[in-house]
């Protein structure tokens, strides 16, 4: 508004500049001098143009001025409009964020009130850890813990993903395992391993033409009898790590997942069986720990560097080793991300 009010002063300016100019040329004709003064009519006659055109141009911007402002209070009223969609939009947001929030914690109150603790695990192997952190809230990742008559049964549980997806298929992979095990008789890790198979592609119909899901799980499993100093071991794409002074021996998996993309695998699961002394040491995980990345080159920690740690300081307290793997996954790691659910078991006998 202030522009147009401004043009409107210039044009008055020239405007009045114009008639006087006029009137000027109007005298000269009357006093019939015109001739003898040609030169000053013909200067007259141009600065007589000249403000013609001024005008105009005044004129053409005043209007130009006039549209601007209207625009310019079309666009206020909808910068208005527009701020007001947004603070709605946030409020909305923030709304749905906190229900999310809370439905999640809600989650991890029913995960972690299904999967052992430590301290239960502590009660029956005292020189044991679990490593265990979750990339989101809820975790996909999940230890599991079963005792029936003179045996233990404990596996580390590694679902398809992470998060509230990863989650949902660790509840059912804890109920299923629960399930196998609840029967009188006891199961060797294969055959619960096999069992799980087939119960994992039912529940998540996995069979048939019109397959709707591929998810499934990876899994260590050990079968401890601590009576006869006993392990049997199972595991699917995870490996075991016993630990006997400075030798390291491992018992690989089968190259079978539970479910998920081996539906079509027929093969059995492996079941390995051996005998343990005072001081050995068990270790397995999921591949969280081994595929996270870091260090100077953004390299995976890998399971090298977990089996080089384990047996350097093998003669160390438990606690010791499960703070040196905690330190060091946080070294290596840095400010990166956690890209996995990280789960680890270590067990002295």
């Amino acid at each position: 508004m202030k522009y147009t009010i401004k043009a409107n002063v210039y044009i008055g300016r020239y405007q009045k500049k114009l008639n006087i100019t006029e009137q000027n040329l109007i005298q000269l004709s009357e006093k019939k001098i015109i001739k003898e003064d040609s030169n000053k009519v013909q200067a007259l006659e141009k600065e007589l143009a000249l403000m013609k055109q001024q005008i105009q141009e005044f004129s053409e911007t005043q209007d130009h001025l006039v549209q601007a402002t209207f625009r310019e209070r079309e666009m206020k009223k909808t910068l208005v409009n527009t701020l007001k969609e947004l603070q709605d939009s946030k409020k909305l947001i923030e709304t749905q964020n906190k229900k999310i929030s809370e439905s999640i914690q809600y989650a991890q109150r029913i995960q972690q009130s299904i999967i052992p603790s430590s301290d239960l695990i502590k009660k029956f192997l005292p020189e044991s850890f679990i490593l265990y952190r979750p990339k989101d809230v809820v975790s996909g990742d999940f230890p599991w813990f079963f005792e029936k008559g003179d045996d233990i049964y404990i596996a580390a549980v590694d679902c398809t993903g992470h998060g509230v997806p990863g989650a949902m298929l660790s509840l059912i992979g804890c109920f299923l395992l629960n399930e196998i095990n609840s029967h009188a008789y006891s199961l060797n890790p294969n055959e619960i391993l096999d069992l799980l198979h087939t119960k994992v592609i039912h529940t998540l119909k996995q069979h048939g033409d019109n397959i709707q899901s591929t998810d499934g799980m990876d899994i260590a499993l050990c079968k401890i009898n601590l009576k006869e100093n006993e392990v049997q071991f199972s595991g699917a794409y995870r490996p075991l790590y016993l630990v006997k002074g400075d030798m390291l021996e491992q018992f690989k998996g089968d190259r079978k997942s539970i479910g998920g993309r081996d539906i079509k695998k027929e093969i059995k699961f492996t079941n390995h069986q051996f005998k343990v002394q005072k001081g050995d040491t068990l270790y397995f995980f999921s591949d969280g720990l081994p595929d996270q990345f870091g260090g100077s080159e953004e390299l995976k920690y890998g399971p090298k560097r977990i089996r080089d740690l384990v047996v350097q300081h093998s003669k160390k307290e438990m606690n010791a080793i499960y703070n040196l793997l905690e330190q060091d996954l946080s070294q290596w790691q840095g400010d990166g991300p956690q890209i996995d659910d990280i789960l680890l078991f270590g067990i002295r006998f």
